[in-house]
């Protein structure tokens, strides 16, 4: 793994499970992330290879963009900008938005099924972050901990105009909740997959991360 691979040691900042409560105000911009999880070789290389900023309204609100990012034909048309930055999946916010993430077509990931879809450092105000849901291939939003299988679209609100500077500067820390599915090789139950859990530590780190403001906007 190359140097700005992510961190995956989680043990060195508590952590609490991201709420699904809605904000106080509903953000009106999404920072869509596709998130590439490759095992080929052995090796494990993660990144963000595509990302998108859009703009929502009354005539395209949040529900209409995640049927349309949960259709296999959605196009993210911006293409990666490399930064230097302490972690390649830290992600740059300092407004308020819905940040959205979809895997690269990973049949054998799916969003976690647990209770902890997203998790926030326990420092950061509640206030900032909340709406962790995962998404159905019908573009449906689903409470982290349902019973929706297979999600490969999920997202959460944060709140980066009221966030302390400094905090951001430095990096506030969250994690991505993921689980890899193991296809079952007993004979007796061969329709029950075993899932692993597999879990993300990127940063929001403003200034410092990936995209944010100058990610190109328009409808998708």
């Amino acid at each position: 793994m190359s140097d700005q691979s992510p961190k995956l040691n989680i043990m060195t900042v508590p952590f609490k499970v991201m709420s699904s409560n809605r904000l106080t105000i509903a953000p009106t911009v999404a920072l869509l992330f596709k998130l590439d999880i490759d095992t080929t070789g052995g090796e494990l290389n993660i990144s963000y290879p595509r990302a998108k900023r859009v703009s929502l309204s009354t005539a395209y609100p949040m529900a209409e963009l995640l049927k349309d990012i949960a259709s296999p034909r959605f196009n993210f048309n911006a293409q990666k900008k490399e930064e230097p930055y302490n972690s390649a999946l830290s992600i740059r916010n300092n407004e308020l938005a819905y940040i959205v993430f979809k895997l690269a077509g990973k049949k054998k990931l799916q969003f976690s099924n647990s209770d902890y879809l997203f998790s926030v450092g326990s420092s950061a105000p509640d206030a900032l972050f909340g709406e962790a849901h995962k998404v159905d291939g019908q573009g449906k939003a689903h409470v982290p901990g349902s019973n929706a299988i297979g999600c490969q679209v999920a997202y959460f609100a944060m709140d980066g105009q009221n966030a302390n500077p400094t905090d951001l500067a430095n990096g506030m820390p969250f994690n991505i909740h993921l689980d890899f599915i193991s296809k079952s090789k007993r004979p007796d139950q061969p329709s029950v997959d075993s899932l692993v859990p597999f879990i993300l530590d990127p940063d929001i780190r403003y200034p410092g991360g990936t995209y944010g403001d100058e990610i190109g906007g328009g409808e998708p």
